[in-house]
């Protein structure tokens, strides 16, 4: 791979894996100032009522080819559902905005294909261990209160804007090292941590 290297970089190679280039702190700051690899981001916070019609709308794309293929087991699904009836915390989505108010799922597609089908009623909730009485049940058969209390869950999530990229190439290859960087794993997870990488996507 071809390195172009500015005016006053240097090219250090060190242990054979990662080449070092040795700039000022005052290239450094130029660098940062001008904006190189910089991502331009909001957030947002869709109600889940809301996921099944975000799904089927033509704003969204749900398949992007960085996305994993397989599809969660109902166990995984309904295990999501019952967080989302205790309100624990989960993870953002990850957005791409590919033109103005149009995005692409970069991550969270399991999620929100799960949030989607349980309110179609395509599945009933199944495996639960801190709400068994529910298991067997449906969106359309939940107790009232349950309903009320999903229904005021919301999922956030985190659009990477359009003018983040200037082209097309540059555009895909950001999309790749976010989604890669944001599924990196290593450590050894706390009790949340592990729950967030359960339905990190």
């Amino acid at each position: 791979m071809d390195i172009q290297l500015l005016d006053g970089e240097e090219l250090i190679l060190g242990d054979g894996k990662i080449p070092e280039v040795k700039m000022t702190d005052e290239e450094i700051n130029k660098k940062y100032r001008e904006g190189e690899i910089r991502i331009v981001t909001e957030q947002a916070r869709y109600p889940l009522n809301t996921i099944s019609s975000m799904v089927s709308s033509n704003g969204y794309k749900m398949n992007p080819e960085f996305q994993r293929r397989h599809r969660w087991s109902n166990e995984k699904r309904s295990a999501l559902i019952e967080s989302l009836i205790m309100n624990v915390p989960l993870p953002p989505i990850f957005l791409y905005e590919y033109e103005y108010s149009s995005y692409e799922v970069m991550d969270g597609l399991q999620r929100l294909t799960a949030i989607s089908s349980f309110y179609d009623n395509k599945y009933s909730l199944v495996g639960l261990t801190k709400w068994p009485e529910l298991n067997g049940k449906n969106y359309e058969s939940l107790p009232k209160l349950v309903k009320q209390g999903i229904d005021r869950r919301y999922i956030s999530s985190i659009i990477l804007l359009n003018e983040t990229a200037k082209t097309p190439e540059e555009a895909e290859t950001m999309k790749q090292m976010v989604f890669d960087r944001i599924n990196s794993g290593g450590e050894q997870l706390k009790a949340q941590e592990k729950r967030n990488a359960n339905f990190g996507r």
